[in-house]
């Protein structure tokens, strides 16, 4: 199994794992500004060196739960930097007990637009929507 080390696109700077249930699909749904957009949980790679054990924190850091970690789908340039995307199979753990930064102070709303940023919601997007966006 590929577990997404070193690509030939240079050093890998973030992970991603895509966990479907019941042919919905696990998401973040975030804010930049005026951005509103919607992510596979993942994030940065720190000092365990490989996309597949950054996936596997970062889910847990952001949901509670324990994933193991699949192969790799998808190795894919955004905005300079290099995002590798795994599939993931929940173990154990309850969604909505993670403990990353970004669902530390959620901020109320409504909240003027400019000033948006972080998280608002972590779920399953049902298997309607996630058909119309994966064409699944």
């Amino acid at each position: 199994m590929d577990n997404g080390d070193k690509s030939s696109l240079g050093s890998p700077t973030r992970a991603r794992a895509i966990m479907v249930r019941d042919g919905g699909v696990l998401l973040i749904e975030r804010w930049r500004g005026e951005r509103h957009f919607l992510v596979f949980h993942g994030g940065g790679i720190k000092d365990e060196g490989t996309p597949a054990v950054a996936a596997r924190r970062e889910v847990a850091e952001e949901t509670g739960l324990v994933v193991a970690v699949g192969p790799l789908t998808a190795v894919v340039v955004l905005s300079d930097k290099v995002q590798h995307f795994f599939w993931a199979n929940i173990v154990e753990g309850h969604l909505g007990t993670g403990h990353g930064e970004e669902f530390a102070n959620p901020e109320p709303a409504p909240v003027e637009p400019s000033r948006r940023s972080g998280c608002r919601w972590s779920g399953w997007l049902p298997p309607t929507c996630s058909r119309r966006l994966f064409g699944r």
